[in-house]
């Protein structure tokens, strides 16, 4: 088997993922799905980068491979090349995949409105698969306070929701009561 027919291997994989694959996977599912080593799989990888078909990554120390519009467009054009036997296992895989994707991330909702006495209602919500997992709702004394507020509610909302969380239920001044 020849080296651009692993490329195109690993193009195939990541575009029928539809989503970055730790390297790890990667590598096992195409020596699964074809005739090939996984270590082989995992020495084309810098090559298929440096050619810009895709993009290396870190994140929680763990490496991912995600396929780039390059990526794309060369396997429009070469992947009559990939062994229908190879595909059939990869997007067996990708099927598969595609079931136990990870639920949606949370998402955060930071927005405030005025009051008629004066002052500015803070709303600040984080929903996941659809439910409320955490919501505040108070007054400010200013629009800037109120933006501020919904500023940093969408830039580290976990560090909001844990801080409060932890001094509601199990630490800090509320252990008194």
């Amino acid at each position: 088997m020849q080296d651009i027919d692993i490329r195109l291997m690993v193009l195939y994989a990541l575009n029928k993922a539809g989503i970055a694959l730790e390297e790890d996977r990667l590598c096992g599912l195409i020596a699964t799905a074809a005739p090939v080593s996984y270590f082989f799989v995992m020495q084309q990888l810098p090559p298929i980068a440096e050619s810009g078909n895709i993009v290396r990554y870190e994140e929680d120390g763990k490496r991912y491979a995600a396929l780039t519009p390059v990526g794309e467009r060369t396997l429009g054009f070469f992947e009559h090349r990939v062994h229908p036997v190879v595909r059939s296992g990869i997007d067996a895989y990708a099927a598969d995949l595609q079931k136990k994707t990870e639920p949606a991330p949370a998402s955060i909702e930071a927005r405030y409105e005025a009051v008629e006495d004066g002052g500015y209602r803070v709303f600040l919500r984080m929903t996941e698969k659809g439910e409320t997992v955490f919501a505040l709702e108070f007054v400010v004394g200013t629009a800037k306070e109120a933006a501020a507020m919904c500023r940093r509610f969408e830039s580290d909302c976990g560090a909001v929701y844990t801080s409060l969380f932890g001094l509601l239920y199990e630490s800090g001044p509320m252990e008194a009561i």
